[in-house]
């Protein structure tokens, strides 16, 4: 019978020969796989929103989908302790993920981010898109990742995941406020995106039955806050006066000279980087300025996920809609 090696999950920047030597290593010895899961460099959504590493209690949810895998022996979750991946057993997942003896040798393997017990929808093929991300942990959650391999157990047993984002990363970010706002500027306290009307993932995303998601706000100084949310890839309508991009309130603002509270709303609609559609796996930073009546893109910097590079971008200025 061919010997099997150890599963041992490792970011990286943190694989060594220490690891591979670990007590926990050889501990598991009995028909496992030994993963490495990457991800690309600057694009992660963790609890710092730029970083490039996974954070502690990340888990990631790994599948033998070869045809001739172990019965109750294919599929586990692996946990991040901040420091090194481990297979995290459960009651549903109680036996470590095993390699098959398949004719050539060769496995084949699927995955996905985030995985949750509580959350049953999400796999390597879908993914329930969450509404609410207005904070670090709602948003990360909303940072669908998959990876999937082909491999031959070799003299390590080791197997390479490559993730890569599902989704779309938007960035809505105040650079001026004009007109009226010279004295006072509001402070957006709620911001929500629309989902784009025509979906283009690969996968199948279920979408809030709001038609949008409650971004994460990052303060500013003056208000001029940034507000960030993950979207499914897709195509707004042109303007459209139901599927426009975005929507900013400041329930709070104070009218100028004066003591009267108004509730100040505006919505943007859809530049033809929206129209022609977010592409998975990019991140998009839409700079706006504010003034009397009117909100309008400056200019848009699209951040590749994968080949982490920018592409330059300029929005009309003609993406508006009267404040309500």
């Amino acid at each position: 019978m061919k010997k099997h090696n150890n599963i041992f999950i490792a970011s990286l920047a943190l694989l060594s020969l220490a690891a591979c030597a670990d007590d926990d290593y050889v501990a598991k010895s009995d028909g496992t796989v030994r993963v490495e899961a990457r991800i690309a460099p600057q694009t992660r959504v963790n609890s710092n929103l730029t970083g490039d590493t996974w954070d502690s209690g990340d888990k990631i949810f790994v599948s033998n989908v070869s045809t001739n895998a172990v019965t109750g022996k294919k599929d586990g979750v692996y946990a991040y302790n901040g420091t090194a991946w481990s297979q995290s057993l459960t009651t549903d997942y109680p036996n470590y993920v095993v390699w098959a003896d398949g004719a050539d040798g060769t496995n084949s393997f699927e995955a996905f981010y985030p995985y949750d017990a509580a959350v049953t929808t999400t796999s390597y093929t879908a993914f329930t898109l969450p509404e609410d991300q207005s904070t670090a942990d709602k948003l990360k959650a909303a940072d669908y990742m998959t990876a999937s391999a082909s491999a031959a157990e070799g003299t390590e047993g080791k197997l390479s995941l490559n993730f890569k984002h599902e989704m779309v990363k938007v960035r809505l970010r105040i650079v001026e406020f004009k007109n009226r706002y010279a004295a006072k500027s509001p402070n957006f306290d709620v911001v929500t995106f629309n989902l784009p009307a025509t979906q283009t993932s690969s996968k199948t995303i279920t979408l809030p039955t709001s038609n949008k998601v409650t971004a994460l706000k990052t303060d500013g100084t003056d208000n001029k806050n940034t507000y960030t949310a993950i979207l499914a890839p897709g195509k707004y309508d042109q303007g459209s006066e139901t599927n426009f991009f975005a929507e900013l309130t400041d329930n709070n603002f104070i009218e100028p000279g004066t003591a009267k509270k108004l509730v100040e709303r505006f919505t943007i609609k859809g530049t033809s980087i929206l129209t022609e559609g977010l592409v998975a796996g990019k991140a998009y930073t839409f700079d706006v300025t504010v003034g009397k009546d009117t909100i309008y893109f400056n200019n848009v910097h699209i951040l590749d996920w994968q080949r982490d590079t920018i592409k330059s971008g300029t929005a009309e200025n003609s993406e508006y809609l009267n404040r309500h």
